[in-house]
């Protein structure tokens, strides 16, 4: 990767959570990054395409690269369960930027936020992982992006319960057990 995209990275992160999205304009970003916005415009084409790099660069290649690379028992509870944990730990961390996007009218598509769709990186992993399941025959032969779709609600339903209403409704506990029961509904022992 260029320093010049680093740079950009490291400065739209850092403004993107101190302003927000609507907030914080490219040429502020380029400013900070010491580039022109010409260059910012040709590196990322929109504010939009930046803001998502920013949040796969700094959100999904730490936390879920290695997991899909190292971790997977191929244990349908065990790695599920290890997953949803981890996103809806990324998801608290991250909680600010998080719900801004979810609140910046610029970055919905339609009427539907982009935070709700699960990050594909994400999604394409635990498909894939769902696949490989299936032909172990260890999961129902459905279709595995709707099987993730349903899998990754989990961490976001939990984080939005406890970010809207109480964390006294939700916590690590009833996450493992919820994932627990998807799994049970999903495995064709079952």
């Amino acid at each position: 990767m260029s320093k010049t995209k680093e740079k950009l990275y490291v400065a739209a992160a850092q403004l993107f959570s101190s302003k927000g999205f609507d907030s914080t304009t490219t040429k502020e970003i380029a400013e900070l990054a010491g580039v022109s916005e010409m260059t910012l415009f040709r590196q990322f084409k929109t504010k939009e395409n930046l803001f998502r790099e920013v949040g796969n660069k700094y959100v999904f290649e730490p936390t879920f690269g290695h997991l899909f690379k190292d971790q997977l028992t191929y244990d349908l509870v065990t790695d599920f369960t290890k997953v949803a944990m981890r996103h809806h730990e990324v998801l608290t961390k991250n909680k600010r930027m998080v719900l801004m996007n979810m609140r910046s009218a610029s970055l919905h598509v339609g009427d539907e936020p982009d935070v709700l769709d699960i990050p594909m990186e994400l999604h394409k992993h635990v498909v894939q992982y769902i696949r490989v399941m299936q032909k172990k025959g260890l999961v129902v032969d459905q279709n595995p992006e709707t099987l993730s779709t349903g899998f990754l609600a989990l961490a976001v339903g939990t984080f939005l319960m406890e970010s809207f209403f109480t964390s006294q409704l939700v916590d690590s506990v009833s996450l493992g057990k919820a994932v627990e029961n998807y799994c049970k509904g999903i495995s064709k022992s079952s």
